[in-house]
């Protein structure tokens, strides 16, 4: 049954969202009118949980493709089980350029063609697992919590105990993991993610709160089963990137080559620069050279550029928000 106490009031162009769901005014105006949100939220309503309680006392998780890749999915499920995280429901996504680009609406405009290529692989390459989590929540909602002790994407800035850390993420962009920063964005995650007949069954799961490791565990074999194994070290995938260049210009005629081939070799043979791995990258896209698409993404994401300059996102960093869930 709905809980009365969360039925929205009617604005002009969307129901007014209740402020336990976010501190950030401009979200809540623009998810108040967000399909995926709506569908998430009248799902919820229709549940057994109380709004405010779900708020408060869950969080999501989506263990990304890398973590599937690289084996470390049982590691992240080892981490959230140490830190109080009960795993109360479990499923397998595949995630498309679509449902890619609706999770990250309202941040990728100002992201590069380059950033959204690699994002294109990294997300869509093998099946996700995504996880509904519960732990009675102290101060601070449950998903807020984790938003902080999973760490940030740079692995500079990671911290021993940090999720991140824990599964020793290469890259900013290759990060293993995303949670969602607030209450509402786990809600509109849930429209994402799921169509309404697994909403249902995912929300049931939640209320009946036992504890599904042991289940989750066979989803990671399942997803394990279906994905192919790789190291994605930074370095490795440099050296395999690097004997990809060199294979495709060996099989090259040495005569009467276009102009692209004589920098790439040109590039290749004197790689001193972030711009020289830059050019290289580049004009091998051009050429084709068949780079696998991991190599591809732990190397691009360090040296090609994520953004572009001058913009901001439409609402505002992880940090920002999280800044103003604070103590």
């Amino acid at each position: 049954m709905a809980d009365p106490t969360t039925t929205l009031s009617w604005g002009p162009h969307a129901p007014t969202m209740p402020d336990i769901l976010s501190v950030d005014e401009k979200k809540r105006s623009l998810y108040a009118a967000d399909v995926y949100f709506s569908e998430g939220y009248h799902t919820l309503q229709a549940s057994s949980i109380p709004v405010e309680d779900f708020a408060q006392h869950y969080s999501l998780i989506l263990l990304r493709p890398e973590s599937a890749v690289s084996r470390k999915l049982d590691n992240a499920v080892d981490w959230l089980q140490y830190n109080g995280f009960r795993i109360v429901a479990a499923e397998r996504v595949t995630m498309d350029r679509h449902s890619l680009r609706a999770l990250r609406y309202f941040a990728w405009n100002i992201t590069t063609q380059e950033r959204r290529r690699i994002a294109d692989h990294t997300f869509t390459c093998c099946q996700s697992l995504v996880l509904v989590l519960y732990r009675k929540s102290r101060r601070m909602p449950t998903c807020v919590e984790l938003a902080r002790a999973k760490g940030p994407a740079t692995p500079e800035l990671q911290r021993p105990g940090q999720l991140r850390h824990h599964l020793g993420s290469s890259t900013a962009l290759v990060s293993h993991v995303h949670t969602p920063d607030e209450p509402a964005d786990i809600i509109r995650e849930l429209g994402i993610f799921f169509e309404e007949g697994r909403r249902i069954r995912v929300c049931e799961s939640a209320h009946a709160g036992a504890d599904l490791e042991r289940f989750a565990r066979k989803q990671v074999r399942k997803i394990y089963e279906g994905s192919e194994e790789l190291d994605l070290d930074y370095d490795a995938c440099v050296e395999r990137l690097l004997h990809s260049v060199d294979r495709f210009l060996e099989q090259q005629p040495k005569s009467r080559r276009p102009a692209d081939l004589g920098k790439l070799a040109a590039l290749r043979a004197q790689l001193e620069s972030a711009s020289a791995w830059t050019d290289m990258l580049r004009i091998s896209h051009r050429l084709g050279v068949p780079i696998h698409p991991w190599d591809w993404a732990v190397v691009g994401s360090r040296v090609l550029p994520m953004r572009e300059e001058g913009l901001v996102t439409i609402i505002g960093k992880a940090e920002s928000v999280l800044a103003g869930r604070g103590e």
